[in-house]
């Protein structure tokens, strides 16, 4: 599958040929053009809208806990994705930071329809 790795804070996904806004201020898990996603916070508990996605996945890890006897990690999510054959979808790999008690990564894991589009919302610095 094609992979996009990109750096966001602030970022929006649209559909340009259904009009189907999938991730602007919230995400949409109902959208069509959207596949599936996993995310850092709760990478245990991807939300998974095709079915031939979601049985593969589940196959994926199956055998990795299987023939490793660990838990599937972030390194076997890039893998399967890059593994996983489907024309008609893409990947985004979108890595966000920030400041709470202390740095703060996140990484979202986007399977979208191939029309779907990564825009970058981030205002730009402007001179004082």
């Amino acid at each position: 599958m094609e992979i996009k790795r990109i750096y966001s804070n602030n970022f929006r996904l649209y559909n340009p040929v259904t009009k189907e806004i999938i991730i602007d201020d919230g995400c949409n898990d109902d959208a069509k053009s959207l596949v599936g996603y996993w995310h850092t916070a709760f990478f245990e508990e991807p939300v998974l809208n095709g079915d031939a996605l979601k049985s593969a996945w589940e196959e994926w890890v199956s055998r990795i806990e299987e023939e490793e006897e660990s838990k599937v990690g972030f390194d076997d999510l890039d893998k399967f994705l890059e593994a996983y054959d489907h024309p008609g979808w893409k990947a985004y790999v979108i890595e966000s930071s920030g400041i709470a008690c202390g740095p703060v990564y996140d990484t979202l894991w986007m399977v979208v329809d191939k029309d779907v589009i990564f825009e970058d919302t981030e205002p730009e610095d402007e001179d004082l």
